[in-house]
Protein backbone atom coordinates (compact mmCIF):
# COMPACT_ATOMS: atom_id res chain seq x y z
CA UNK A 1 0.00 0.00 0.00
CA UNK A 2 1.34 3.72 -1.37
CA UNK A 3 0.10 6.46 0.98
CA UNK A 4 1.79 9.21 -0.90
CA UNK A 5 2.35 8.10 -4.18
CA UNK A 6 3.11 11.35 -5.80
CA UNK A 7 4.92 13.11 -2.92
CA UNK A 8 8.21 14.58 -4.06
CA UNK A 9 8.96 17.04 -2.25
CA UNK A 10 9.04 17.56 1.68
CA UNK A 11 9.81 20.13 3.86
CA UNK A 12 9.73 20.21 7.76
CA UNK A 13 10.84 23.50 9.19
CA UNK A 14 10.36 24.43 12.86
CA UNK A 15 8.96 21.54 14.29
CA UNK A 16 9.91 21.58 18.07
CA UNK A 17 7.81 18.96 19.26
CA UNK A 18 8.14 15.89 16.70
CA UNK A 19 9.83 13.47 17.79
CA UNK A 20 9.72 10.75 14.75
CA UNK A 21 8.39 11.73 11.13
CA UNK A 22 7.99 8.38 9.75
CA UNK A 23 6.93 4.94 11.44
CA UNK A 24 8.67 1.89 9.69
CA UNK A 25 6.44 0.78 6.99
CA UNK A 26 5.76 4.13 5.73
CA UNK A 27 9.67 4.65 4.32
CA UNK A 28 8.50 2.37 1.35
CA UNK A 29 5.55 4.08 0.76
CA UNK A 30 6.85 7.07 -0.30
CA UNK A 31 7.92 5.78 -4.02
CA UNK A 32 8.34 9.32 -5.77
CA UNK A 33 10.10 11.23 -2.50
CA UNK A 34 13.31 13.19 -4.24
CA UNK A 35 14.42 15.65 -1.49
CA UNK A 36 13.68 15.39 2.29
CA UNK A 37 14.30 18.67 4.09
CA UNK A 38 13.93 18.98 7.91
CA UNK A 39 15.19 21.93 9.90
CA UNK A 40 14.84 22.84 13.41
CA UNK A 41 13.04 20.24 15.02
CA UNK A 42 14.70 20.18 18.29
CA UNK A 43 12.69 16.86 19.44
CA UNK A 44 13.36 15.09 16.57
CA UNK A 45 15.14 11.65 17.41
CA UNK A 46 14.55 9.39 14.11
CA UNK A 47 13.48 10.65 10.67
CA UNK A 48 11.90 6.68 10.09
CA UNK A 49 11.07 4.43 13.09
CA UNK A 50 12.60 1.41 12.09
CA UNK A 51 14.11 -0.48 15.17
CA UNK A 52 17.14 -2.72 14.12
CA UNK A 53 17.02 -1.90 10.29
CA UNK A 54 19.08 1.13 9.25
CA UNK A 55 18.17 0.38 5.35
CA UNK A 56 15.84 3.15 4.41
CA UNK A 57 13.81 2.15 1.03
CA UNK A 58 12.95 5.31 -0.24
CA UNK A 59 13.93 4.65 -3.85
CA UNK A 60 14.09 7.87 -5.59
CA UNK A 61 15.48 9.90 -2.91
CA UNK A 62 18.03 11.79 -4.23
CA UNK A 63 18.72 14.72 -1.41
CA UNK A 64 18.10 14.49 2.10
CA UNK A 65 18.86 17.89 3.98
CA UNK A 66 19.16 18.08 8.06
CA UNK A 67 19.98 21.24 9.80
CA UNK A 68 19.48 21.88 13.36
CA UNK A 69 18.76 18.61 14.86
CA UNK A 70 20.57 18.27 17.95
CA UNK A 71 18.87 14.55 19.67
CA UNK A 72 18.84 13.25 15.55
CA UNK A 73 21.03 10.14 17.11
CA UNK A 74 20.36 6.80 15.49
CA UNK A 75 22.58 5.95 12.24
CA UNK A 76 20.59 6.17 8.39
CA UNK A 77 21.35 3.87 5.60
CA UNK A 78 20.29 5.90 2.43
CA UNK A 79 20.73 3.66 -0.80
CA UNK A 80 20.31 6.04 -3.34
CA UNK A 81 20.98 9.28 -2.35
CA UNK A 82 23.23 11.57 -4.36
CA UNK A 83 23.72 14.75 -2.65
CA UNK A 84 23.09 15.44 1.43
CA UNK A 85 23.37 17.84 3.70
CA UNK A 86 24.14 17.65 7.64
CA UNK A 87 24.51 21.08 9.43
CA UNK A 88 24.48 21.02 13.16
CA UNK A 89 23.37 17.39 13.97
CA UNK A 90 26.18 15.82 16.23
CA UNK A 91 24.83 12.82 17.11
CA UNK A 92 23.79 11.84 13.14
CA UNK A 93 25.64 9.35 11.77
CA UNK A 94 25.24 8.61 7.85
CA UNK A 95 26.46 5.74 5.40
CA UNK A 96 25.56 4.72 2.32
CA UNK A 97 25.58 2.17 -0.15
CA UNK A 98 26.81 4.23 -3.23
CA UNK A 99 28.89 7.58 -2.48
CA UNK A 100 26.85 10.59 -1.68
CA UNK A 101 28.54 14.17 -2.32
CA UNK A 102 27.90 16.50 0.72
CA UNK A 103 28.63 18.54 3.29
CA UNK A 104 28.64 17.07 7.10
Amino acid sequence: MTVFPMLKVLVINESNNLKCVFPTTTSKMLPKLELLVIREASMLEEVFKHGTDKKVETPNLKIPIFVELPRLCHGIEFRTVKYCLVQNCPKLSLTSTSTPRGIQ
